[in-house]
């Protein structure tokens, strides 16, 4: 079986066109691929950065107890309580069956771990303590 020219012309055409459809989607591919991890990669960068805020946010909140509990710690240490007394401080004019119903209001005031009140004018909110650091 001879081959002739025309022949092989047309099928040279045709695998060349072939050859240049399957690079074309290729180079598609690569194209997606590419734009696919530029995205990932910006998501990860992303991530690592609210990771580190969140990081460092949570290291101050730790540092912030640890100081709330240090004040709380020492205040009871520095008040002298008699040994067989164990009722909580309350306050000057708070009874101790009011200490309940005022834990649950706190427009007025705060009541510590240790059942003292505090007044608005008194207790420092957590955003003060944050922002008294910068």
């Amino acid at each position: 079986m001879a081959y002739k020219s025309p022949g092989v012309m047309r099928f040279l055409q045709i695998e060349w066109h072939n050859h240049e459809r399957a690079r074309n989607a290729w180079d598609i591919e690569r194209a997606e691929m590419k734009a696919k991890i530029a995205k990932q990669e910006g998501e990860v960068r992303s991530s690592k950065k609210i990771n580190e805020q969140l990081e460092r946010q949570i290291k101050m909140l730790e540092m912030a107890l640890r100081n709330e509990r240090s004040k709380a710690r020492d205040k009871a240490s520095a008040e002298p309580r008699a040994s067989g007394d164990t009722k909580m401080i309350n306050g000057p004019d708070v009874p101790p069956e009011k200490t309940s119903k005022l834990e649950k209001r706190t427009t007025r005031g705060s009541v510590t771990s240790m059942g003292e009140v505090l007044t608005n004018s008194q207790h420092q909110s957590f955003l003060a303590i944050l922002f008294s650091r910068h």
